[in-house]
């Protein structure tokens, strides 16, 4: 299966402010660090460029979404479809708020070189999404990447899910994209468990990606979210990961990991190593 290299990112908002200057700090990295595979950005990754805007109040912050939201997201995808094509790359962008004729939705957009971008609707919003009416995504989505290798999307909440990242390993997926952005240390901390607990029952890599932002909305409660981006991966004698932790951000701020993640040492940690889960699934059923 060979390798694949892999970055993700630590989104705060430092050294950019519009898209423009987003998409630029981006291409200087991939310039800096060819060749990446994949590139992952957070859930809400557009969010930060929202740090100049103030009195918002909660009961309107769903309006300053349909409005900023669509708006950009022409301006998005075709500024991410030109990096992904420029640097032969794949982008996560882990999630954006859309519209559609029946409400909105928090999805996440894939572009890989020269095609179509691919989009999927988070399936299990958070209590604060569902008191803005987002609408449920119906399945987790399932990309491809170069050599057939599999990637399935788990946009922050969904991971929390064990079936959602079953049903993808079970079509064949070798890696996991987690994007998310959690308000609390809790939250946090329930992402990352969940993120590494899939890589070890699931045998896959994890990628994680985590939105840092601090704004001054809504007014009555300003966002500050928090988290550690990291990749993971399962425990055992092949992979030689003690604790499942192939590189973790140590600190706050702006960061972007780069790892070079091994899918042939991911095939004997599921049949040859101390701890075969593979090789001892009994036959299962997709969701």
């Amino acid at each position: 299966m060979g390798k694949i290299r892999v970055a993700t990112t630590q989104l705060k908002g430092d050294g950019y402010n519009t898209l423009h200057e987003f998409l630029d700090y981006l291409s200087r990295f991939l310039e800096e660090h060819a060749p990446i595979d994949i590139l992952v950005l957070p859930e809400y990754a557009l969010l930060p460029l929202l740090k100049s805007r103030g009195n918002v109040l909660r009961s309107k912050v769903r309006a300053l979404y349909d409005e900023w939201f669509v708006h950009l997201e022409p301006k998005m995808i075709s500024g991410f479809q030109k990096l992904s094509n420029s640097y032969n790359v794949h982008i996560l962008v882990g999630s954006h708020w859309i519209l559609k004729e029946d409400g909105p939705y928090n999805a996440a957009f894939f572009f890989a070189p020269n095609k179509e971008v691919q989009v999927f609707p988070k399936c299990n919003p958070t209590p604060p999404e569902e008191a803005m009416e987002m609408k449920k995504g119906i399945a987790p989505g399932l990309v491809t990447l170069k050599n057939g290798i599999k990637a399935g999307i788990l946009i922050c909440f969904d991971v929390e899910f064990p079936e959602l990242a079953r049903s993808l390993t079970l079509q064949g997926a070798d890696l996991l994209l987690v994007p998310s952005l959690t308000l609390n240390e809790r939250g946090a901390n329930r992402v990352e468990i969940c993120a590494r607990s899939r890589a070890i029952e699931n045998q896959v890599y994890v990628i994680s990606s985590t939105n840092q932002a601090y704004l001054n909305i809504p007014v009555e409660k300003p966002i500050r979210a928090v988290g550690r981006s990291g990749i993971f991966g399962p425990v055992d004698n092949k992979t030689r990961l003690s604790d499942g932790i192939v590189i973790r951000t140590e600190q706050d701020g702006e960061e972007i990991l780069v790892a070079e993640l091994d899918l042939d040492t991911l095939e004997e940690s599921r049949y040859k190593s101390e701890a075969p889960l593979r090789k001892n699934l009994r036959s299962e059923t997709k969701i």
